[in-house]
């Protein structure tokens, strides 16, 4: 089955960081998903005696986990920064002239350090979403 382009790995993808501009090597980018709660409607009368629920009007974006390279003499993490924009540009399997790219404004919530023996020193950035996730396809 072809890929039609997409890439097979996320070996290439990047984040950035408009206002403060801190950046690090990145080993892995999640996001949480996009969701929106339940409201809960029912009554005394609600037929079948079961519950009863419409969806919130209100959805979250959600947050972004990024596992980052640590280097303890590089560049603070802007945890007390305000919200900026953040691009994630994604890889491509066949090289396009413009890589798809999700562009968002958020803020760092929380980040941790991970210094081990006998590997790679990692830190973890979370990134609150705040308002739309805009998603732009590439273009070959």
């Amino acid at each position: 089955m072809a890929l039609g382009g997409v890439a097979c790995t996320g070996f290439g993808a990047t984040i950035a960081f408009a206002t403060s501009t801190f950046t690090a090597d990145v080993y892995s980018i999640s996001h949480s998903g996009v969701a929106r709660k339940p409201v809960d409607k029912t009554h005394m009368g609600s037929a079948n005696s079961r519950m009863d629920f419409c969806p919130a009007k209100l959805v979250d974006s959600g947050t972004y986990e990024l596992e980052l390279a640590f280097n303890p003499n590089g560049a603070a993490v802007p945890i007390d920064g305000a919200t900026e924009v953040i691009t994630l540009s994604y890889p491509s399997a066949t090289g396009p002239t413009t890589v798809a790219k999700d562009v968002f404004s958020g803020f760092i919530t929380n980040f941790s350090e991970k210094v081990p023996l006998d590997d790679r020193m990692t830190m973890t950035v979370t990134l609150k979403i705040t308002g739309l996730i805009v998603r732009t396809a590439g273009v070959a």
